[in-house]
């Protein structure tokens, strides 16, 4: 099961004086709440970030945001408030907003879930590659290329795709892609899929390709088909990235991955994420 934290809610409350009124606007029903992971009903003692900006301008003021994270499900929280103290101007109030992570979830062979979602899922848990969908595959191949190579990257989209799945595009060069998702780890890729690519290739005039497998690795036949056809000057280049290869640039693109929470942030200088 995927379970994907990308959406939230927000509340806000406030108690105090404003303007020289008492106002207590729900800001208690958000303590009720605050901190508890609505799936586990835990209280969450494990603060991710924590900011505290202290205000002295027309008013003594502090300012503090923070960041919990459920350890068991990844449930999220973000807080913010904002406490002031002018009397005499009418001011002695606390305002809360607080946001809290919305569950999806999803199956493992879903079609609906994602790319992003997906992305950030087969990265931390590589071992349920096996299970995905096969065009989910082929998207999350886009996903993962688009970050790594500067061009458009197209979509074949079809059952009878001529052996190619994925066409990158960088000005009139093409480079033809396939995709085999295998459904177990110890799968050898063979030379038949490798040479059905290089007829593609040469029929549809790309001058490069790229085959990418969950297989652990390719067959000696396989590696000396996509070796030969380049010494020949049949094909620019021919690339072969096997499941550890694969995985290996899912974690490199995991490390730039925002997380959920960061564009919440509302204090400046937000160099203490943890």
């Amino acid at each position: 099961m995927i379970l994907d934290y990308s959406q939230y809610n927000k509340y806000k409350g406030e108690d105090g004086i404003v303007n020289f009124e008492y106002v207590n606007n729900t800001l208690d029903k958000l303590k009720e709440i605050k901190g508890i992971c609505p799936f586990c009903k835990e209280k969450i003692e494990n603060r991710i970030y924590y900011k505290q900006n202290n205000k002295i301008t027309w008013c003594s003021a502090v300012e503090y945001e923070t960041v919990v994270q459920c350890t068991r499900c990844g449930w999220w929280e973000h807080s913010y408030t904002f406490s002031s103290d002018d009397i005499d101007e009418g001011l002695r109030a606390t305002s809360t907003e607080l946001t809290q992570a919305i569950l999806r979830s999803y199956d493992i062979a879903s079609k609906n879930v994602p790319i992003e979602v997906l992305n950030r899922y087969i990265a931390q848990n590589p071992e349920k590659i096996y299970g995905i969908n096969d065009k989910k595959m082929e998207e999350l191949v886009a996903s993962v290329f688009k970050d790594f190579m500067d061009c458009e990257i197209k979509l074949v989209g079809k059952s009878h795709d001529g052996g190619k799945d994925l066409i990158l595009l960088n000005g009139e060069n093409q480079t033809f892609v396939q995709v085999k998702r295998r459904t177990q780890a110890n799968k050898v890729e063979g030379v038949s899929c490798i040479r059905d690519l290089i007829g593609a290739s040469i029929i549809g005039d790309a001058k490069a390709c790229v085959f990418v497998t969950t297989a652990n690795h390719f067959s000696k036949p396989a590696q000396d088909a996509a070796k030969k056809v380049v010494e020949k000057n049949i094909l620019d280049s021919f690339e072969l990235i096997d499941y550890q290869r694969f995985v290996d640039m899912l974690n490199l693109q995991r490390e730039s991955y925002p997380k959920e929470w960061e564009s919440l942030l509302r204090i400046k200088d937000n160099e203490n994420i943890i």
